[in-house]
């Protein structure tokens, strides 16, 4: 029998969930919880054949105050989340693990936690020495702590609500997997969401807390009792249909993109369980490098406002957290863990948790300010967001072993008590990032109309050049590819798709070329990720989109098997070989399906007598 919820608990009939990606423990509240004065990384140089290996240099924990583009998109490009790199940021290992290699059982020659710069260095391909300070040379950013005059939304919460410094990801693996162990208990045996090829290893198979959900519900309605229920409300795209266990449910009751969150939460619509997904691609807010922070913390501050001001605020409790540390630097090691069970094809058993993450408990019951003492000698991992739902609304058995072992988050609930703000400030965007948009945007269209006007390449390089000069002196260098990413996101919804299809496949080599000697030339060195490259991450939005449009009804007619699946991953083709401008393509695919399918009930359910169901808005 399932165990019976803690007092406190039991007066809790909401449960929101807010999760972000990208940021360790350390990086968003190690000023405010405990970073050591002695926190660093030290980048070890190899030899080359010709001469002495260079010596040490050793890159301390550091932060500038200061809300500026820079530090809220540091670092840039993004650190690695493969599990390779992982494992080398985590057991100080002086190369990334080669994939299909073992996990480490033993830290490395740089100390544990001593390897997250020399992951980073990797990454950047060994860009050369900055002539300034440590902390300003580019493999150091990676080292960077936020100040708590730069995330004013987070690090609010942070003095008024419960926070856990002993919440690690569920796994030392990207942030698919992560969000996979929320869900499901488990990642699906494979330790990164690509395969060498590029081929994604989704969708996931097996039994999600929603299907647990959707299981009680159906129980209770047969029964005439009352229904616990799940909806997740999306950025652009939910990445919770990674699990075809979401699919049979994949409609406008659970489904919905943010817009109608506040809306709804004021209508009092809340269900048991609501997932709340950061916007990925369009106009991204999941603050993961190297995104804006100011989106994230406009994202957190319109949830816990809607929230506030709703009727069930006192009967709600809201976990933020983030999917993964997104290669960011924190001190502390990772916890042994009970392995989930279940096949590991990739030879890895999942017997260690991940990277340390920020993780907040927001609500009356949670008014206690800070790090819990009571809490400290227990440590906590994305399946405790399980466990803590089993345990309120009493589901079925654990879905894996480690949920079965998780901690519940119950433990950190005390007597309700008032004072929680009524209100957070929503940060607007910094002068700069406007101005840098609008720029982008008029570069783009500056660019595409000198090339519809027959302007020749040497032309459009010379314009570009100016550009990248104007980049050059608004020391924004850091943040070339965001802001190149940011024009693509910005021209796409305002040129003909065709078009600018066509423009940019004839002119990325060229200016990939183009951009590359212009840094080389500027001594600033090392590979961008290229032009319209996006991370693997985001590229597995773009082809996960594709896939769930494409075969959703072939999986209500007849649930996919393991081995279609793995048919049908073949004929999509590989993630990698996605564009930002095909995942923005995706993105809206699914959104415009989505809205047929809700026009589509909605018609069925008028003729039939039924209440007009307003379909899910762009």
């Amino acid at each position: 029998m399932a165990p019976r919820p803690r007092d406190h608990l039991a007066r809790i009939d909401h449960i929101v969930v807010l999760m972000l990606e990208g940021r360790s423990f350390d990086s968003v509240f190690g000023h405010l919880h405990g970073l050591p004065d002695d926190a660093a990384n030290t980048w070890r140089r190899p030899a080359s054949p010709d001469r002495e290996p260079p010596p040490d240099r050793v890159f301390p924990a550091w932060s500038e105050p200061g809300r500026t583009w820079p530090q809220l998109t540091s670092p840039s490009p993004a650190p690695s989340t493969r599990f390779g790199h992982i494992q080398q940021q985590i057991h100080g290992l002086p190369e990334p693990l080669p994939a299909g290699a073992p996990a480490c059982d033993a830290p490395g020659e740089l100390g544990p936690m001593g390897g997250f710069v020399q992951s980073y260095a990797a990454v950047l391909e060994g860009r050369p020495d900055d002539p300034k300070d440590d902390s300003s040379t580019p493999v150091g950013h990676v080292m960077n702590v936020l100040h708590p005059d730069q995330l004013p939304v987070l690090s609010e919460l942070a003095r008024t609500f419960r926070v856990v410094d002993s919440w690690f990801a569920a796994a030392p693996c990207g942030p698919l997997q992560n969000r996979l162990f929320a869900l499901a208990g488990t990642g699906g045996g494979h330790v990164d969401a690509l395969d060498a090829e590029g081929f994604p290893r989704v969708p996931f198979f097996g039994l999600s807390v929603m299907g647990q959900l959707r299981w009680a519900r159906q129980e209770a309605l047969e029964q005439g009792g009352s229904a616990s229920d799940w909806r997740c409300y999306f950025g652009d795209f939910p990445l919770t249909l990674a699990l075809t266990d979401t699919w049979a449910d994949l409609d406008d009751a659970h489904l919905r993109p943010f817009s109608r969150f506040a809306r709804d939460v004021a209508a009092g619509e809340l269900p048991a369980l609501t997932w709340i997904e950061p916007a990925w691609q369009v106009d991204p807010s999941d603050g993961a490098p190297p995104h804006d922070l100011t989106e994230a913390e406009a994202l957190v501050a319109r949830v816990y406002n809607a929230l506030r001001s709703g009727p069930a605020w006192s009967r709600t409790l809201l976990v933020l957290t983030f999917g993964g540390h997104g290669g960011c630097y924190d001190h502390v090691p990772p916890r042994r863990a009970r392995p989930p069970g279940g096949p590991t094809p990739d030879g890895y058993s999942f017997d260690d948790t991940g990277v340390r993450v920020p993780a907040l408990l927001i609500s009356d019951y949670t008014l206690d300010r800070g790090v819990s003492r009571a809490a400290r000698s227990l440590h906590f991992d994305h399946t405790s967001l399980l466990a803590l739902l089993r345990e309120r609304w009493e589901l079925d058995l654990p879905l894996s072993d480690r949920e079965e072992a998780a901690h519940s988050l119950s433990v950190f609930l005390e007597h309700a008590r008032e004072g929680a703000p009524e209100r957070l400030e929503v940060p607007e965007p910094l002068p700069e990032i406007v101005a840098l948009r609008q720029q982008a945007l008029a570069d783009a269209a500056e660019l595409l109309a000198a090339k519809a006007a027959g302007a020749t390449w040497e032309e459009l390089k010379h314009m570009f050049l100016g550009d990248l000069a104007q980049l050059a002196e608004q020391a924004v260098f850091t943040t070339l590819e965001p802001y190149l990413d940011t024009l693509l996101d910005m021209v796409a919804d305002r040129v003909p798709v065709g078009f600018l299809a066509r423009w940019l496949r004839d002119l990325d080599d060229e200016l990939m070329e183009l951009v590359q000697g212009f840094l080389d030339s500027q001594q600033r060195g090392g590979a961008l990720a290229g032009r319209l490259a996006v991370s693997e991450h985001q590229q597995l939005v773009g082809w996960l989109a594709r896939f769930v449009v494409a075969h959703h009804a072939e999986h209500l007619a007849s649930p996919l098997v393991p081995d279609r699946i793995e048919a049908l991953r073949r004929e999509a083709g590989p993630a990698t070989a996605l564009q930002r401008l095909d995942v923005v393509e995706a993105i809206q695919a699914f959104r415009q399906f989505l809205r047929e399918r809700d026009e589509a009930s909605a018609g069925v359910a008028g003729a039939a007598g039924g209440s007009e169901d307003p379909g899910v808005s762009a």
